[in-house]
């Protein structure tokens, strides 16, 4: 006696079994898949907040490393003061939107945009030896949520620079006006 047995027959557990398994095994895939989307998109997100903020700082290095290279000039005061405010805007986080003030005793230096009546600004005090002098404020025209203490940081760094500037400026005309006692 011969048993014949058709061919989708037989294949046939063989068929739904494999069929279970592909099925279990694209859900496998889909859930790997969307384990994977989750667990990486905050790196991702991370990565270029960091990179952001490494632009930043680049930016400001930058500015500050310019605003240093420019004291040894030998600029007039008004026109190192027109080279820090350009390169202090450019540094800030919202350059077309920020504007700059520099107070050096009666003396103002002012940007294009510069409004004093803008509320949203940062500043930091210029000290010439130990006492107020003026004041650097970058100001900025729209409500940004614009304060980092990054930026803080460079307006503090920048006006210190402007306050050693003053100092070297006045030990130099003290020298001036000695120099001729000497002789």
């Amino acid at each position: 006696m011969v048993l014949k047995q058709d061919e989708k027959e037989f294949y046939s557990p063989m068929i739904e079994q494999i069929e279970i398994i592909a099925l279990h095994l694209f859900v496998l895939i889909v859930i790997g898949i969307l384990l994977l989307y989750l667990l990486m998109v905050p790196l991702v997100r991370r990565i270029i907040r960091s990179e952001k903020m490494a632009q930043e700082r680049l930016k400001e290095s930058y500015c500050l490393h310019g605003i240093r290279r420019d004291t040894d000039l030998n600029l007039k005061t008004d026109e190192f003061c027109q080279k820090v405010i350009t390169r202090l805007i450019e540094a800030m986080q919202f350059p077309e939107i920020a504007s700059v003030m520099i107070e050096l005793g009666d003396k103002k230096f002012v940007s294009d945009r510069y409004n004093k009546d803008l509320m949203h600004r940062l500043q930091a005090q210029i000290l010439v030896k130990g006492k107020a002098y003026g004041c650097l404020h970058v100001i900025y025209s729209k409500d940004q949520p614009f304060w980092l203490p990054e930026e803080q940081d460079l307006i503090d760094s920048i006006a210190s620079v402007l306050g050693k500037r003053i100092e070297r400026e006045q030990a130099e005309q003290r020298i001036m006006q000695m120099a001729p006692m000497m002789h």
